[in-house]
C-alpha cells in the first residue's frame, strides 16, 4: 500500500508519496499558493513566481480592486491573504487536507474578507491516474461592505513551467476542442488544458471549475498563463455578512490532454460532486 506522508519546512507544507515529493502548499507573506506541483512521474508543471509576472504564483487566488485595494500583485503598497494555516489531515491514506481560516487585508491591515479555504491533494502514483487538487473557498465581507471592480486581474490563476507554454511549443485546448491563445481567449467553456514538452516528457495540467461557478469567458495567455475569472466584465458588492463560494479541480497529468482523458475526467469529476 502507498504511504502518504506530509512535512513542513520554511513555511513549506510538503505533501509525499512513498518518499516521492508530489505537490506542496506554501505560505508566502503575501498570498498562500500551491507549489511545486508535479505530475505522477515526478515532472514538475508549474513556475513559482516568474520573471515576466513575479505574482504568477504557480496556482493561487488573488483579486485587484477589493473596496479599491491591490490584492493581485505582491509587491509594497498591496494587500496580502495572510493565511491562518492549520496543520493537514491524511484521509485514509490517498488524501491530505489543508483547512484553513484567511484574511485578505488592505495595506493598512484593514480585513476586507475573511476566507475559509479547504485544498486536497489526491495523489496518483501511474500514468492513468493523474494527481487531484481540489479547491473550496468561502470569501465573505466580514468588516462591512466588500465591492469586488472590474478588473481582469482577479480569481484563480494557473502559470505553467516555461518550457511548458505556448511560446515554446505548448498546446492550450478547451472542452469545445478551441486551441491556443487566440482560439480560446475569452471563450466560454466547461474546462482547460495546458500541455507541452519537459525535456523528453509529455506533461500538462487541466483545470475544471465546478458548476456553482459563476460562468465566465477565460483568460488565456500563451506565455503559460489560464485565469478563471468571473468578475472580469462586470463588478460585484457583496452587503455585510455575503459571500462568494466558488469549487475547483486541477487535474496534474502525464502525456496530453487525450491522453488525460479530461471528457472522462470531468465526468468523474461531476459523478463525485452529485455523490
Amino acid at each position: 500500500m502507498s504511504e502518504l506522508k506530509v512535512a513542513e519546512r520554511h513555511g513549506r507544507w510538503r505533501v509525499y508519496l512513498d518518499e516521492q515529493p508530489v505537490a506542496a502548499y506554501s505560505i508566502g507573506y503575501y498570498r498562500p499558493y500551491i507549489y511545486p506541483v508535479l505530475t505522477p512521474a515526478g515532472i514538475p508543471v508549474t513556475e513559482e513566481s516568474p520573471v515576466d509576472h513575479p505574482h504568477h504564483q504557480s496556482i493561487w487566488f488573488g483579486q485587484d480592486k477589493v473596496n479599491g485595494h491591490n490584492l493581485w500583485l505582491n509587491r509594497l503598497g498591496c494587500g496580502r491573504i495572510e493565511s491562518k494555516e492549520l496543520p493537514p489531515r491524511i484521509i485514509a491514506d490517498r488524501a491530505v487536507t489543508f483547512e484553513e481560516r484567511d484574511h485578505w487585508l488592505a495595506p493598512t491591515g484593514q480585513i476586507l474578507l475573511t476566507e475559509q479555504r479547504t485544498i486536497t491533494i489526491m495523489p496518483g502514483n501511474v500514468r492513468e491516474c493523474p494527481l487531484l487538487i481540489d479547491i473550496e473557498s468561502r470569501r465573505a465581507a466580514s468588516s462591512g461592505e466588500a465591492r469586488f471592480g472590474c478588473t481582469k486581474e482577479d480569481g484563480l490563476g494557473v502559470r505553467l513551467h516555461d518550457a511548458l507554454d505556448g511560446d515554446d511549443g505548448g498546446v492550450i485546448v478547451n472542452s469545445h476542442g478551441e486551441r491556443g491563445e487566440i482560439g480560446t481567449f475569452d471563450q466560454n467553456a466547461e474546462w482547460f488544458d495546458y500541455s507541452g514538452r519537459y525535456g523528453e516528457h509529455t506533461v500538462g495540467i487541466a483545470l475544471f471549475p465546478h458548476p456553482v461557478n459563476p460562468r465566465c469567458p477565460w483568460f488565456t495567455r500563451d506565455c503559460g498563463l489560464i485565469v478563471f475569472n468571473p468578475f472580469r466584465f462586470h463588478e460585484v458588492s457583496l452587503s455585510p455578512g455575503g459571500e462568494i463560494y466558488e469549487r475547483y479541480r486541477l487535474v496534474i497529468h502525464d502525456g496530453d490532454h487525450a491522453d488525460a482523458d479530461n471528457v472522462g475526467l470531468y465526468r468523474d469529476y461531476l459523478r463525485d460532486i452529485e455523490g
